[in-house]
């Protein structure tokens, strides 16, 4: 994952996630950190968005970093209503 992200390779990266994700390997924090950071870096905040939810989908807390840096980029955006729906679904996953 890290060598496709310092390539600039995001297509062949999220590639490697859903794969992780679908073949149950998504648990990993550091793995969605390293994506999250790439996606962040180069504007495609949809995808970390949809990659976000896939791992609070699975049941499992992403990381606060991914969060933190998600919700800033989203401000800028002025996406408030996907901050709320994130928020809410963070706070969801607390209680499982």
């Amino acid at each position: 994952m890290k060598l496709f992200c310092q390539r600039d390779q995001l297509d062949l990266a999220l590639q490697l996630w859903d794969d992780m994700v679908q073949k149950g390997y998504g648990s990993y924090s550091l793995v969605l950190d390293i994506l999250m950071d790439a996606l962040c870096d180069n504007g495609k905040l949809d995808e970390a968005e949809k990659c976000f939810l896939e791992k609070i989908e699975k049941g499992q807390k992403p990381s606060s970093f991914s969060y933190k840096r998600l919700r800033v980029l989203l401000e800028l955006a002025k996406k408030h209503d996907i901050i709320q729906a994130l928020s809410e679904k963070m706070r969801s996953i607390e209680y499982l």
